[in-house]
């Protein structure tokens, strides 16, 4: 008896896919894992040829090759990683070129079932850098952003689908798409339930997170610093009694 961990997720910039030693080292180090019904996952912390070494920048300039990407999304397909790139205040201004070339590379390199074309978003997830650097400039260019990928996203993937545009609504809304209507929907809905909603939890719009050392309420797991916290949780004889707000 003890406790056993299903799977360890590391963020990483792939820098090592440039030296074959390394890729050597991670695999047998994947395969070790595997032993112990393990899953060692290296999510892809990269955020797109047209800014990444603004944003984060590498040790050495020289890693952001075209041969660099063409090895990083190799071994994502290889091993079944995916990507998060992140919405920075600092790049916002790429962030559209820099959409439409992840969704392309997906597509070239074969990263997901295309024929169920929600599960591009179980490749790829775009995160928020929630620093205090979003001047209301840069706030209208992240609207104008996202407006951009979901166009994208109809045109593409929504209005190819039977019912696809009511259920994205239903989606963005977090209402159950089985509460609006039932019949057989999507030539995908079995990849999903009836009930999902097919959303990643992080975001400051819908979730609460808790903060579990002392039970503070915050926005979200990367903005729980004390001028951010909400509210607590107030505990008598270790049971929650009421909210401090």
């Amino acid at each position: 008896m003890g406790l056993n961990i299903k799977q360890i997720i590391i963020p990483s910039n792939f820098s090592f896919i440039n030296y074959d030693d390394k890729i050597k080292q991670i695999e047998w180090l994947i395969e070790e894992f595997k032993k112990e019904e393990c899953n060692l996952i290296f999510s892809a912390s990269i955020d797109g040829k047209f800014s990444e070494n603004m944003i984060r920048p590498f040790n050495n300039k020289n890693t952001l090759t075209d041969e660099y990407y063409d090895k990083l999304f190799k071994f994502c397909k290889k091993h079944n990683y995916g990507l998060h790139p992140m919405f920075s205040a600092y790049g916002i201004d790429y962030f559209k070129k820099n959409f439409t070339w992840f969704k392309d590379k997906i597509n070239e390199y074969d990263l997901y079932d295309k024929s169920k074309p929600i599960d591009i978003y179980n490749t790829i997830m775009f995160l928020e850098v929630r620093n205090d650097d979003w001047t209301e400039e840069k706030l209208y260019k992240y609207i104008d952003c996202l407006n951009y990928m979901l166009d994208y996203d109809i045109d593409t993937i929504w209005t190819k689908e039977k019912d696809g545009l009511e259920y994205l609504a239903a989606r963005l809304s977090k209402i159950k798409y089985s509460d609006i209507r039932e019949f057989k929907y999507l030539n995908y809905i079995n990849y999903l339930s009836d009930d999902t909603d097919g959303l990643p939890g992080c975001t400051v719009t819908y979730t609460l997170m808790v903060r579990t050392g002392d039970l503070s309420i915050v926005p979200c797991h990367r903005t729980s610093y004390q001028k951010f916290i909400y509210g607590k949780y107030k505990v008598e004889d270790n049971k929650i009694i009421g909210i401090e707000a």
